[in-house]
């Protein structure tokens, strides 16, 4: 069994899809490819597996972790999952402190400010 003592933060890869298409971008934009992983990332959120895998995975370390983040291509267009995924990992890590993502903070074209 592999310790994982020493861990504190985990990465979730929360979206495979992207509304953009950057350069510098080490995904591969291929949109059939990227719509299907999401899906299968949508129906793991939906079914629950998702949540079940990462508990199941952290049952005897879940206090020693204290970041959480989300990755992926662009993690807001799973928004719609984030609300009821993070209330669930927060009480599941009660020692989490910080919620990390990265995102292109664009809705329609229109860049999105956060204050």
């Amino acid at each position: 069994k592999i310790s994982m003592d020493h861990i504190d933060g985990l990465s979730f890869h929360w979206s495979s899809d992207c509304n953009m298409a950057c350069q510098y971008c080490f995904i591969k934009k291929d949109k059939e490819l990227m719509a299907c992983h999401n899906s299968q990332i949508q129906q793991a959120l939906e079914d629950g597996t998702f949540i079940k895998n990462v508990k199941e995975t952290f049952k005897d370390n879940f206090n020693n972790i204290k970041i959480l983040e989300l990755w992926g291509a662009e993690p807001t267009l799973n928004a719609k999952y984030f609300a009821s995924f993070m209330t669930e990992m927060l009480d599941f890590f009660p020692q989490a402190q910080e919620v990390m993502f990265s995102t292109n903070a664009l809705v329609g074209g229109k860049i999105i400010y956060a204050s």
